[in-house]
């Protein structure tokens, strides 16, 4: 029979990345005794609601989950589902600042998914209102799990996140900077995994328009504004035009306004100055390489008023 993990080097990978599993048994008990009642306490619903807050990595998905979850508390105690956020319970998670770059944990990432998988199937089971947060890294498992929610009787929604490459690249560079600056870890999202969310985004849109599980879909910016709204009327069909992906690609490419370049040019200096006054010299060669390169990316979107402000107060920021 063939191996479900195919053969050579990928099965090779495979038994290496299984060997760096948890045991089942530990893995259990840790989902049971300490994922569930920090993580998943909330109140069954006779129609549950899961709203997806999705976009790539870095583009601001926490401030949106929050918004959300403030919409979903006037009626119910939602939960949270993000692989991630199981991964703190994992033994090997925590590991001190080194003088040279730590390398990602598989198998702590691997079983961040794992409880991912029990985590969905106990909200399904419990019918807890649900907000999952995905960075669009598979898109198939996305819409499989929007189709299991549906299968299940919720509402399913999905709100996605327009940003363009340059701001999510750079949002990846200070959440890891600030990490490390308050906690002495952070995750750093490698480039192209980055990149795979980002083209993953418009994948997820077309598979949301052309399948029949969401019952509505928003494009969103950030700060919540809406870009473009659909639903499922009683019939099953959509309400309005089928836009979702244009309305992405239309947000990702427009000219940036004063206030937008500004914004974006100060969070890059205040993301710097954070690097810079780091102890280790990995930490600073980091900010400064990631620094040059969202800056060399933005440089043809800056409104040129905002540059000059920019520079004729840039003193003043020291």
């Amino acid at each position: 029979m063939t191996s479900p993990w195919g053969t050579g080097a990928e099965a090779a990978d495979r038994e290496l990345l299984d060997r760096e599993l948890l045991d089942a048994g530990e893995s259990a008990r840790i989902f049971r005794e300490l994922i569930v009642p920090d993580q998943l306490a909330g109140t069954r619903q006779e129609q549950p609601v899961v709203v997806f807050v999705g976009g790539q990595p870095g583009d601001g998905k926490a401030t949106m989950t929050a918004l959300v979850a403030a919409i979903l508390r006037r009626r119910s105690c939602p939960v949270v589902l993000n692989p991630a956020a199981y991964e703190p319970y994992h033994p090997r998670f925590y590991r001190p600042i080194a003088d040279v770059a730590p390398t990602p944990d598989q198998g702590v990432e691997a079983d961040g998914q794992r409880w991912y998988a029990m985590a969905e199937a106990y909200v399904i089971e419990q019918r807890y209102d649900a907000i999952v947060e995905t960075e669009f890294l598979d898109v198939d498992a996305f819409a499989d799990s929007g189709r299991r929610f549906q299968a299940a009787g919720f509402q399913v929604e999905v709100a996605i996140l327009a940003v363009t490459e340059v701001l999510s690249r750079l949002g990846v560079l200070e959440r890891h900077l600030r990490g490390l600056e308050a906690y002495g870890f952070a995750r750093l999202v490698p480039p192209g995994v980055h990149d795979a969310g980002c083209a993953g985004v418009l994948r997820a849109a077309e598979l949301i328009d052309a399948g029949e599980w969401a019952d509505r879909v928003a494009v969103l910016r950030p700060d919540g504004q809406l870009l473009y709204g659909n639903q499922r009327t009683a019939d099953g069909q959509w309400q309005g035009p089928v836009r979702t992906a244009e309305a992405i690609t239309y947000e990702r490419d427009r000219p940036w306004t004063v206030v937008e370049s500004r914004n974006f040019l100060e969070t890059a200096s205040q993301t710097a100055r954070i690097g810079l006054a780091a102890p280790v010299q990995w930490i600073r060669d980091e900010s400064v390489e990631g620094g040059k390169m969202v800056t060399a990316m933005a440089r043809s979107r800056l409104h040129p008023d905002a540059v000059t402000l920019h520079i004729a107060t840039a003193g003043q920021q020291q």
